[in-house]
Order: C-alpha cells, then sequence, then structure tokens
C-alpha cells in the first residue's frame, strides 16, 4: 500500500528526461548541432538517477513499514471536504509524535489518481500501539485536484499512504526530511 513514492520518482524520471531533451534542443537551436551520442549520454544518465531514486523509494518504504502502518478506515463526503479516519499502528519501541508523508487517492475499479496530499499528522502514540484518528481534509488541501475530488465526492476511494518521516517523541526523526 505504499506506492506514492514509485509514482513520484517515475514522474520524476520523466521531468529529467523532457528537461534534458529540452535543454540540449534549445542548445541546438542557439549553437552547433548536439549528437545523437551527446542526447544518448544524458537520457542514460537520467535513466539511472530514476533508477536509483526508485531504489532509494523502496528501501525507506520498507524502513518506514517496520516502523509504523497508517491506513485508511473509512471516508465520508463533508461536502467541502472529506472525513477520514485513520488506524496508526506504532511498530517501533518508542513513541511517535509526528508522522508525515504523502496520501494519494484513487477511485475504486479506476487506475486515474483523483487526488495527492502531503499528510502531516500529530499525534502521540505509544510504543506497540494502535490508535484510530478522525481527520478532516479540505478539496482546497488538494491542490490541482481539488475538482477531480469535488467531482468523485460520493465515489468509493481508494488510498494508499505514504510515510516519509517519523518524529519520537524524545525529537528523534527517520527518515527523509519534510
Amino acid at each position: 500500500m505504499l506506492a506514492v513514492g514509485l509514482v513520484a520518482s517515475a514522474a520524476g524520471l520523466d521531468a529529467c528526461v523532457r528537461t534534458t531533451t529540452l535543454h540540449a534542443t534549445a542548445t541546438t537551436a542557439q549553437s552547433a548541432p548536439i549528437s545523437a551520442h551527446v542526447l544518448a549520454i544524458a537520457h542514460r544518465n537520467a535513466v539511472a538517477m530514476a533508477a536509483q531514486a526508485r531504489k532509494a523509494d523502496a528501501r525507506l518504504r520498507a524502513k518506514m513499514a517496520k516502523l509504523v502502518r497508517v491506513r485508511v478506515l473509512s471516508s465520508r463526503d463533508l461536502g467541502q471536504g472529506i472525513a477520514l479516519v485513520f488506524e496508526i499502528t506504532n511498530r517501533s519501541a518508542k513513541p511517535l509524535t509526528q508522522i508525515g508523508g504523502a496520501m494519494e487517492v484513487r477511485r475504486v475499479g479506476h487506475s486515474a489518481r483523483i487526488g495527492l496530499i502531503e499528510l502531516h499528522l500529530k499525534i502521540t502514540v505509544t510504543p506497540h500501539a494502535r490508535v484510530r484518528i478522525e481527520r478532516d481534509m479540505w478539496y482546497l488541501r488538494f491542490g490541482e485536484d481539488a475538482e477531480t475530488m469535488r467531482a468523485a465526492a460520493r465515489a468509493p476511494k481508494r488510498f494508499t499512504i505514504t510515510i516519509r518521516q517519523l518524529v519520537y517523541a524524545d525529537g528523534t526523526k527517520v527518515g527523509r526530511v519534510l
């Protein structure tokens, strides 16, 4: 269920390849032609960087899965937003105070993403405990995805949560800085 990081890395690869290609095309128009060999090297480097990013994301997802589990148990429409019931399981030996990451929303039975939002939960979860909390997410927080979230207000949804950072009660941080 922790797949958003991989999606973001794939999008990063695409953007990197497009940027490299656009830069090379612009340079070609302004100066001497860039050889196909140079473009091939740029493309190969972009692909290699994206592969490294995907591996790092996979390692981070595996590490976070050992420490915490966050999932959406239920959702209901609020008109201008959505109420979500989260279940948080602290699998570590220290109390958690903050969880950061991303949440991707898709309609059940559809592959297209309808929403992506940064997720920041401030809650104390004791070691090896499970808690349930309800949070309201207003559609405006979904940015460019706000309209697609509104359009799918009453449709069943699937939520994928990727945890990127944990903060423990003693101030220790695990994961990427958000």
